[in-house]
């Protein structure tokens, strides 16, 4: 009896039901981007969740005289709101082409989201905007402050945004400190920049410290790819340098490589390289000096294969980076770790098919209690192509999403079909289209861009489709 009543089972007592996966809802067109899209091309590239039924999603769509707005909208409650124009863009955006790049809502904090993008100003030239929610509504979009000065170029851009609380956020990215002349042999002069905003203010944007010792070469293409803050004040930035004469390893190819760097107490430290060696897509923080740090060591060759990597930061130090055999020659293009020990990371094989304008070979790869399992190598709509977000709300709980090829268009175009998966409690479910997208989908041409999952078995994504006019329009999907 004691026995039996501290867990062992009969003999014909049935296994445990299997843990329920992420039940994915019906994809719907964002409300209200029907009459803002007149167009005819929209798109969500960005998602994030305070809790389960509290969003935010941020895209972009075309007016009615051609040019790109920048959008965002909320769900409360479960429901979402009626898209709007990003408060205060069209003052900045003269010339006609704004988007949101990417959106951060702090955990557990209704109100306390930002967005960062782009606009065109006047003078034709690209320059970068942040904007805040306070109180349930949007603030006025503002040039990052400083980026103006830093953009000599005319041609910046925001690669990620993370807020760890209420108007205590960080955001990087890339400027282009000179136009780059003719002759220039990869055609960008592109130079990394951070920023951090503490009690919702804005500090100046500054070149990543340190970076300007690494520059081989007079044009440089750097730039922050991912940002992550696990506290106010506390964040970590990763992304990559590209020097012409920077050289890889193994061989001697040329190649991207890495950098990091945190934010401790609100200030800027100087970067390190990771001892990987390769470019840093993605960083994820669980605490203040605790994070990962997952990307690609990637030959410009394309006989040479790529070698993924994971680095792990402990109270502010950076371990040896891990290159597991399993995914040996894939590119990781994702990565979320929601504690010590336990992440997920995602992307393709590395190959390219470049007619079809993809790449094979899709994987999920998760570590739990600080041991890699097997690597999920994704089939049906996942297929060919990669995963494009991840996102972990607690060890083994995951959902993401990306596109896969699906063929070519009448003029040979490749077209792409988009997909979702979730993990539960350790297991991960088969790739799937978002429910509902087949109906919206009758152009045949989509893809999830964001996925954002707020707690287990909940995730919200969102990304465009092609309807039967042959007109691109955004979609958001959350779990029913």
């Amino acid at each position: 009896m004691l026995l039996a009543c501290n867990g062992v089972a009969s003999a014909g007592a049935s296994e445990p039901a299997a843990a329920p996966r992420v039940h994915w809802g019906a994809a719907e067109e964002v409300p209200g981007t029907a009459a803002l899209n007149a167009g005819g091309s929209a798109a969500v590239s960005a998602v994030s969740c305070w809790r389960p039924g509290g969003c935010a999603a941020g895209g972009f769509y075309t007016d009615a005289s051609g040019h790109r707005q920048a959008f965002v909208v909320i769900q409360r409650n479960w429901a979402w709101g009626q898209a709007e124009e990003v408060p205060g863009t069209a003052a900045l955006n003269a010339g006609g082409n704004a988007q949101v790049t990417t959106l951060s809502c702090a955990p557990r904090s209704a109100g306390g989201c930002a967005v960062a993008g782009t606009y065109t100003d006047s003078a034709g030239n690209t320059q970068v905007f942040v904007a805040s929610q306070a109180g349930g509504s949007w603030g006025a979009a503002q040039e990052i402050p400083g980026t103006g000065r830093l953009n000599v170029g005319g041609l910046a851009n925001v690669g990620s945004i993370s807020c760890a609380s209420a108007g205590n956020c960080a955001a990087g990215g890339f400027y282009e400190s000179y136009p780059p002349p003719p002759d220039s042999p990869n055609g960008n002069s592109n130079q990394a920049f951070v920023v951090a905003e503490r009690d919702g203010r804005w500090s100046r944007a500054e070149e990543v410290p340190g970076i300007a010792a690494l520059n081989t070469t007079q044009y440089p293409d750097n730039f922050v790819r991912s940002v992550s803050c696990a506290s106010a004040g506390n964040c970590t930035a990763g992304g990559l340098w590209w020097g012409v004469y920077a050289q890889c390893s193994p061989g001697n190819a040329t190649c991207p490589r890495g950098f990091v760097l945190s934010l401790v107490n609100g200030r800027w430290h100087r970067l390190v390289q990771p001892r990987g060696g390769g470019a840093v897509s993605s960083v994820s923080c669980w605490h203040a000096g605790d994070c990962t740090a997952a990307g690609s060591i990637q030959s410009i060759n394309s006989g040479t294969p790529a070698i993924a990597f994971a680095e792990t930061e402990t109270n502010g130090r950076w371990g040896k980076a891990r290159r597991p055999a399993a995914i040996s020659g894939d590119v990781i293009t994702s990565a979320s770790c929601p504690s010590a020990g336990n992440c997920a990371v995602g992307g393709n094989d590395g190959s390219c098919e470049c007619d079809a304008g993809t790449t094979n070979g899709t994987f999920v790869f998760s570590e739990r209690g600080g041991r890699w399992g097997k690597v999920d190598n994704l089939s049906g709509p996942a297929s060919l192509g990669t995963i494009s977000s991840l996102s972990c709300s607690s060890a083994g709980n995951c959902g993401g999403g990306g596109s896969g090829y699906a063929g070519d268009d009448q003029y040979g175009n490749p077209l792409s079909q988009a997909f979702v998966i979730g993990e539960r409690d350790g297991r991960w479910a088969a790739p799937e289209t978002p429910p509902g997208e087949a109906a919206l989908d009758l152009g045949g041409n989509a893809q999830v861009s964001s996925v954002s999952c707020p707690s287990a078995g909940n995730c919200v994504a969102g990304g465009s489709y092609t309807d039967a006019a042959g007109h691109g329009q955004a979609f958001v999907d959350g779990t029913s």
